[in-house]
């Protein structure tokens, strides 16, 4: 096994072996092995790709089986020369120019399961090894053999993590990775999942581009970068949201996640597809096509950039809404109708009820976002720097409660059978059978005499 030097940009004889990269290698989960597979063959030439998901044929106390392994056969190149070569070296530069990567993604097979196989068949030739932490030249020569079919297998067995056996979940993964790919390398290539499920070029019709740019000038400086913004509108029974930062024609994050962080919501019976696309976009990611931003950082992760993400996540939030008030020209009033309702329906939260998120009102995300920003607010008075206006909004609010809950109350009792009567009623005021003259002795979680108090009831 060699490793390439990444400060020195040579290649170096090694003789340990790869468990410390592997050990450092990203969190993955199976899905992200069987998509860096997938994409491997993709590259390689392939244009028809099976995967096999086996189960483990077991179940567990809930019924649940597990997957046991996983195969990825194509068409394509296979491990030829220069992909044996290629495979050999870790920061490998033989990708990088034309897909962007540097060969590191196939630790992932070793990262989730606990075993790899390959197979290789071309030219009258088989290649095949374990795919371990230790290689070599001689593990990957290839063997004369009569049989002349063009055919790589690769097989994936035992994975670390328990993962649940199901199509439906696996086949969404691989379908949420593969089709923005196909699209964006432009590939010709049909992806059959247990041989029922697939993903082709129709998959990626109808999808659009939007250029635009980022331009930013401070006094002494200016800079513009150029973005591309794919997107689809589609009616669907599913109602599914597919928006991606797209690294090397990878889809790897979510708006929503960082560094955007930027919530849309989804449009009831459509399918959305949104990628958003850039040379920058490249630039800022590391070698496992992520982009890292821990926890405290925002922009000022950025020291080497002019231009933020906050900068990127500006223009891009003025290009979606564009598009979806084209898409959707009612967008907007129904979106301004469904937060009026939110506010008369729940009056005592009018004050933090507000569409914070891009496109379509989501109105128990709105009113979740408002219990928090309530809490939030009468927490601060606590506060000493509490002032006489945070004190007033958050004791209107409770009064506007206190009425509100106090008519349902009223209207539960309208309700009640002439049986029921004297012992609901007693018990709502005050529970029956509790001792002692003075109200204080009686816990306030079983007092309710509050009830009787009409003085709040009007503000004349």
């Amino acid at each position: 096994m060699s490793i390439k030097n990444s400060e020195t940009n040579s290649s170096v004889e090694m003789k340990t072996d790869l468990t410390n990269a592997v050990k450092k290698y990203k969190k993955t989960s199976i899905y992200d092995a069987i998509n860096e597979a997938i994409v491997n063959s993709i590259q390689a030439g392939a244009t028809e790709i099976k995967v096999n998901i086996v189960s483990n044929n077991e179940s567990d106390l809930f019924g649940r089986q597990y997957v046991a392994s996983v195969s990825v056969e194509d068409n394509g190149d296979g491990f030829n020369a220069d992909n044996r070569k290629s495979f050999l070296t870790y920061l490998s530069s033989h990708k990088q120019k034309e897909h962007g990567c540097q060969g590191v993604g196939r630790l992932s097979y070793l990262k989730s399961f606990k075993t790899a196989n390959v197979s290789s068949k071309q030219n009258n030739q088989l290649v095949e090894f374990d795919f371990t932490t230790e290689l070599n030249d001689e593990k990957l020569e290839p063997k004369p053999i009569k049989d002349d079919t063009k055919k790589t297998i690769i097989t994936l067995n035992e994975p670390r993590a328990n993962t649940s056996y199901d199509l439906d979940k696996a086949s969404q993964e691989i379908y949420n990775h593969m089709y923005p790919f196909l699209f964006l390398r432009k590939k010709d290539c049909e992806i059959t999942i247990n041989n029922d499920r697939k993903i082709t070029r129709d998959d990626v019709k109808n999808i659009q581009a939007l250029n635009f740019k980022v331009t930013k000038k401070t006094s002494d400086q200016e800079e513009s970068i150029d973005l591309t913004l794919f997107y689809r509108f589609s009616q669907s029974e599913k109602t599914i949201l597919d928006d991606f930062l797209c690294i090397n024609s990878r889809p790897m994050k979510r708006f929503s996640n960082k560094p955007l962080k930027m919530k849309l919501n989804e449009k009831e019976g459509y399918q959305i597809t949104l990628l958003l696309e850039s040379d920058w976009i490249n630039k800022q990611s590391n070698q496992f096509h992520d982009i890292e931003i821990e926890e405290d950082e925002e922009d000022g992760q950025q020291e080497s950039t002019f231009i933020l993400w906050s900068d990127v996540k500006k223009e891009l939030v003025k290009e979606v809404n564009k598009l979806l008030n084209k898409q959707f020209p009612e967008l907007e009033k129904e979106n301004a109708k469904k937060i009026n309702d939110l506010k008369e329906k729940y009056p005592h939260y009018a004050d933090y009820i507000e569409n914070s998120s891009i496109g379509f009102v989501d109105e128990k995300q709105i009113l979740d976002n408002a219990y928090k920003q309530a809490r939030t607010e009468e927490q601060r008075l606590e506060s000493k720097n509490t002032s006489i206006e945070d004190v007033k909004r958050c004791v209107s609010n409770d009064l506007i409660r206190y009425i509100l809950h106090r008519q349902k109350i009223i209207e539960k009792l309208q309700e009640l059978k002439n049986t029921e009567i004297e012992k609901e009623v007693h018990n709502l005021f005050l529970e029956q059978g509790l001792e002692g003259v003075d109200e204080r002795q009686v816990p306030l979680d079983k007092n309710n005499l509050w009830l009787l108090d009409d003085k709040f009831m009007s503000y004349t």
